[in-house]
C-alpha cells in the first residue's frame, strides 16, 4: 500500500495480519524479547482501547543505519489486539521518503549577501551579512537542508517569533532565495516562486547565533 501523506512526504507501508492462539500479553512479551538486527525499539509499548480497557498494544522499532538523504526514517511497527480466542498481530514495514530538491533550489556562488531578520512581539533584529566566509557557511547550511515532512503546525506553540533569511547577489538586489521560518509562518521561495519545503532548524539556529540570540525559538514543520 502506498499513499500520499502530508504536504512534503510520501509514506510506503507494507503490512500483514495474523491470528494467533496466544494471549495479547504473551504475544507482547514474545515480541519484546525479539531484537530486530540494526533496529532500535522505542523503549516502551504504546497502548489504546475504549471504555477504560486496554485492548491494543503497539511496539515500534526504527532502523539505525542511514538510507541516504532522501529517506527520513525506516520503521517496523507491530500491533497486537485482543481477539475472541487469542490475538490479532499486525506488522507494518514503513518507509518515509522525501522528494529531492530541484537543482535550481540551491544557493550558488553568485549570491554574496545574506540578510537576516528576526521578529518577535517585543523586538526586531536585522543584520546584513557580507563576510564571504559567513555567507558561504550559511549557503552551505541552506543547501544541505533536508526536505520538510510537512503537515499542520501546532499554532498553540507559536510565540510570535519568525525569521526571514534572504540570499542575494548584492545588498540592494532582489533576493534569489528567501526563507521565512516560524511555527505558523513558513515559506521557501526561489526567484519569487514557492519552492520545496525544507526543515529549516539548522539555518534558523545559525541565523539566531549571528544575531546574538541563543536558540532560534522556532522549529520546522
Amino acid at each position: 500500500m502506498q499513499y500520499q501523506g502530508a504536504a512534503f512526504t510520501t509514506i510506503v507501508d507494507q503490512s500483514r495480519i495474523w491470528l494467533v492462539p496466544e494471549s495479547p500479553a504473551a504475544v507482547v512479551a514474545f515480541l519484546r524479547a525479539q531484537k530486530v538486527p540494526d533496529f532500535v525499539d522505542s523503549g516502551g509499548v504504546a497502548t489504546g482501547g475504549v471504555g477504560g480497557h486496554t485492548n491494543v498494544w503497539v511496539l515500534t522499532a526504527t532502523a539505525l543505519r542511514s538510507f541516504g538523504a532522501d529517506i527520513d526514517r525506516v520503521q517496523l511497527e507491530q500491533s497486537v489486539a485482543a481477539a475472541p480466542h487469542g490475538s490479532y498481530v499486525r506488522a507494518d514495514a514503513i518507509v518515509v521518503w522525501l522528494p529531492p530538491r530541484d537543482d535550481d533550489e540551491h544557493v550558488s556562488d553568485a549570491d554574496h549577501v545574506v540578510t537576516l531578520s528576526r521578529r518577535s512581539p517585543s523586538s526586531t533584529r536585522h543584520l546584513v551579512v557580507t563576510d564571504p566566509k559567513q555567507v558561504a557557511r550559511l549557503a552551505a547550511i541552506f543547501n544541505a537542508l533536508p526536505t520538510a515532512l510537512g503537515g499542520p503546525s501546532n499554532c498553540s506553540l507559536d510565540s510570535g517569533v519568525s525569521y526571514t533569511i534572504a540570499f542575494s547577489t548584492t545588498a540592494t538586489a532582489s533576493p534569489d532565495f528567501v526563507v521565512t521560518a516560524g511555527i505558523c509562518e513558513y515559506q521557501i521561495t526561489v526567484h519569487g516562486k514557492p519552492a520545496t519545503g525544507l526543515q529549516t532548524n539548522a539555518l534558523t539556529t545559525a541565523a539566531a547565533a549571528l544575531l546574538g540570540i541563543k536558540g532560534s525559538g522556532v522549529f520546522s514543520p
